[in-house]
């Protein structure tokens, strides 16, 4: 089912609900995209390439968490939205953790759509799901030395603190009504 239609460049995407049958998909994008961090001197998800993922995106999808942006049968990006903190969270965020929130990881978007601001998109999609639920804020980290990214989250979420290298971004969410 879609969840949310937009054009870009001529191009119709489509979020959907991530389900089992998007596992490989996903686990492929994720590949990629810590590949190349890697290839561009980051060590940022190099769990991936061990073989691990901290995030556990086999149970975001049960846990219906997991977003998947997608350009006709092409996969174009992906993202996890939790609805509650991980441990991780937890760590870095202290006692703001305590606060409801949604939490976004494994944002991603495929080379190939690079540089069509999708990124932005699959954020006002997360706000969304947050404001329709009535949560209060969207949060999300990145390396602190990650410049693309903190220069994209810091255009529409503010930066709150760093904690063990990482920066951490929330937004507050109108409800809406």
């Amino acid at each position: 089912m879609t969840l949310d239609k937009f054009t870009k460049n001529n191009l119709t995407f489509e979020i959907h609900q991530a389900t089992a049958e998007n596992r490989e998909q996903i686990n492929q994008l994720m590949h990629e995209t810590a590949t190349w961090l890697k290839n561009a001197g980051s060590t940022q998800w190099n769990d991936i390439l061990e073989g691990t993922d901290v995030h556990q995106i086999g149970e975001r999808i049960h846990q219906n968490e997991v977003f998947l942006l997608t350009q006709g049968k092409e996969t174009a990006g992906t993202m996890i939205v939790r609805k509650t903190p991980s441990s991780w969270d937890n760590n870095l965020w202290g006692e703001k953790a305590k606060e409801t929130a949604y939490y976004v990881h494994r944002l991603m978007i495929s080379r190939t759509y690079k540089g069509m601001e999708l990124a932005n998109k699959m954020l006002q999609f997360a706000e969304k799901q947050a404001a329709l639920k009535g949560v209060p804020y969207l949060r999300l980290d990145t390396l602190a030395t990650n410049v693309a990214l903190n220069r994209l989250y810091s255009q529409t979420f503010t930066f709150l603190f760093s904690k063990d290298g990482y920066a951490l971004y929330e937004k507050k969410v109108e409800p809406l009504k």
